[in-house]
């Protein structure tokens, strides 16, 4: 009864965190593709297009040298909806336009409650352009949890089907995905159930079908996601797959407290608590406190853009650090990332 009774508590923090409420989930039917124009730290602007349309993303910024990794690898990316066959589950997939960009892994990113996958546009296309498939599902359910709410069973999905579209020669991912290694991204609710599925724990709420752990999944990187009741975070067995959490200095909904104490939890390293200064709980998504949304509290005092840069370009890095061995990545990740950047605050164990 304990263990039921936290995770129900769990449920009702949850479950309040969102960019958008049932009425603008409702965009989840459109199959039209969000891109996003991702200039300079201080400019970001967002732009629909319809599928199979390319953007043309300027993520550069003019004064770094190339030899930095912290720069993304790739300045175009594609952005187009596909359906997940089994679920019918409408996905925004970003992935750089470099057809040269072959055999990327797989991020699969989870959803905050309530929150539409057109909010993680901007966020979902920097990832992508450090040299990953980025895929952003709108999971709906019925019943006791009416709206958009991720379940672990889209996992084992979107790793199907995209495993399948890396070897069709009619899909536009032809030999563009890494079969082999999957990461995720989540946000609140999304990155909770994560957290679970790092686990290979089936828990409802944010598992109602069975599910088991992919030997692909690799790492994760997961923003305003904690499993902490109460001030207490039970242990969290990561194994060998390595975790960033990533949150916001400013979080009137994931606070810091909460963040620490899920950070402790975890049991093995690597991991990382990688902090945005004066983000707060919308810090990966386009805009703050939508319209619908049930709103932070908190105003953030860093701007959305340069949020949706630092953790984009943060959480790229841990996983090109502790997914695919990249040298710079985790030089950057755990020396002097933290030194160059003055909107994070960084706790790290490699």
């Amino acid at each position: 009864m304990k263990i039921w009774t936290t995770f129900i508590i769990v449920l009702l923090a949850l479950s309040l965190v969102g960019c958008a409420d049932d009425s603008s989930s409702d965009s989840d039917q459109d199959d039209d593709a969000t891109d996003d124009d991702m200039a300079d730290d201080d400019d970001a602007a967002d732009d629909d297009v319809a599928d199979d349309d390319v953007a043309d993303d300027d993520v550069a910024d003019d004064d770094t040298s190339p030899d930095d990794c912290s720069v993304p690898l790739y300045e175009q990316i594609t952005s187009l909806t596909l359906d997940l066959p089994d679920s019918g589950d409408p996905t925004d997939v970003y992935f750089p336009a470099d057809a040269a960009a072959v055999d990327l892994p797989l991020a699969l990113l989870l959803q905050g409650a309530l929150v539409d996958k057109q909010y993680y546009a901007s966020f979902a296309g920097q990832v992508a352009g450090y040299g990953f498939v980025v895929a952003v599902p709108n999971h709906r359910r019925t019943g006791l949890l009416a709206g958009l709410y991720p379940d672990l069973r889209t996992i084992g999905e979107a790793l199907a089907f995209f495993t399948a579209a890396d070897v069709d020669p009619e899909s536009p991912l032809f030999g563009r995905v890494d079969e082999n290694t999957l990461l995720l991204l989540g946000h609140s609710f999304g990155g909770a159930a994560a957290l679970y599925a790092i686990q290979d724990k089936c828990m409802f709420p944010f598992c109602t079908g069975g599910f088991s752990r992919p030997a692909e999944l690799k790492a994760a990187a997961l923003y305003a996601a904690h499993l902490t009741t109460a001030g207490v975070a039970p242990p969290i067995q990561n194994g060998d797959i390595a975790v960033a959490l990533t949150s916001g200095s400013v979080d009137g909904v994931a606070t810091p407290d909460e963040m620490d104490a899920s950070y402790v939890a975890l049991q093995a390293p690597p991991k990382a608590l990688i902090t945005a200064l004066g983000a707060n709980h919308f810090g990966i998504c386009d805009i703050n406190n939508p319209p619908g949304a049930d709103p932070d509290a908190s105003p953030p005092t860093l701007p959305q853009e340069v949020a949706n840069e630092t953790l984009a370009r943060w959480s790229a890095l841990f996983l090109r650090a502790h997914a695919l061995d990249d040298a710079c990545a985790y030089d950057y990740i755990h020396g002097d990332g933290a030194t160059t950047d003055a909107n994070v605050e960084i706790t790290a164990e490699p």
